[in-house]
């Protein structure tokens, strides 16, 4: 139904004009009744506006969405396994991105971490594929200071901060940390955007990404779990396990953009390595706009943290 009282400001709404817009007719009926009917055909017009995005989605915008966080997934492990980031190809032209490094990461942080990059690197190239000429350039992403704030974000949800700053890049359980991070986000993101791809070919290259980031969180999840007693120096005069920034940063992003908030352990002691709806056993999706408060921090304008600039496509 083309919906010009959401869309058109001069347009000025009847109920024969509803009902046009249905493609239908109205009989004649009395001044009450089509007053009555006029009320209920405005309350569900006020649901459908609500409901109507500002632009009509396509197929490649949900990709190019995807391809955003992807480049910053690819980046961070990139990066973190000795890869020196993103190829120029996989950017598609965007800028190099600022604060990347390499981690300090045991002989098995280090192999699970190449494994990761490979994976991320290809779901880049993968969805440029799918997309051809439609694919937009990767955006500015920071992966340095970012990480430094989101921690303090969390920390701040205990009336704390950390000190020195946290980096992802110091050791395996801040490389974990960072993954646990990122990797739950992805996995809701595309549970989320599923159901609006038309195409069955992008639902499948869909889909195959979501399996392969759903393992990567659970990998993260699970080693997190693994050592959760380690105690953690926020700063030096707190020291908190490794359960407890986890279960802020899930607190953080359940703040930030709705969603999970399970940390790898319930609160009854059992494991939380797999977070679902309780009723369903099925991923709980997000939408592109609670993802995208998630990676901005909330910001007003879509722009900051790990995306300074923003996100480039049309889904911003």
């Amino acid at each position: 139904m083309p919906l010009r009282f959401c869309f058109e400001p001069t347009f000025k709404p009847t109920l024969q004009a509803f009902a046009a817009d249905a493609g239908c007719s109205l009989p004649k009926s009395t001044a009450q009744a089509q007053a009555m009917a006029f009320k209920a055909v405005a309350a569900l017009a006020v649901a459908l506006c609500l409901a109507v995005p500002a632009f009509a989605q396509t197929d490649a915008d949900i990709l190019n969405f995807a391809l955003q966080l992807e480049c910053l997934e690819g980046e961070f492990y990139n990066y973190a396994a000795g890869n020196g980031g993103l190829t120029a190809a996989a950017r598609g032209g965007g800028p190099v991105p600022t604060g990347g490094m390499a981690a300090n990461l045991t002989r098995d942080g280090l192999n699970l971490a190449k494994e990761i990059a490979l994976n991320e690197l290809q779901h880049v190239m993968d969805l440029r594929m799918a997309l051809g000429s439609a694919a937009v350039p990767c955006p500015q992403v920071d992966l340095g200071a970012a990480f430094a704030t989101a921690a303090d974000a969390a920390a701040a949800l205990a009336n704390t901060s950390f000190s020195p700053k946290y980096s992802p890049y110091a050791n395996d359980l801040s490389f974990w940390l960072a993954s646990y991070l990122f990797e739950d986000v992805g996995v809701s993101a595309y549970q989320g955007a599923a159901p609006l791809i038309t195409s069955k070919a992008y639902l499948a290259s869909a889909a195959g990404i979501l399996a392969v980031e759903a393992y990567h969180a659970s990998l993260a999840r699970f080693i997190i779990y693994e050592y959760g007693y380690t105690p953690i120096a926020v700063n030096p005069t707190t020291t908190v396990s490794l359960y407890t920034v986890s279960g802020l940063i899930a607190q953080l992003r359940n703040a930030l953009g709705g969603g999970d908030g399970q940390n790898v352990i319930l609160p009854t002691g059992e494991a939380g390595i797999v977070p679902v709806d309780p009723a369903t056993s099925i991923t709980i999706p997000r939408t592109t706009t609670q993802v995208i408060k998630i990676v901005t921090a909330g910001s007003a304008t879509n722009t900051g943290l790990f995306f300074p600039n923003g996100l480039n496509g049309n889904i911003k």
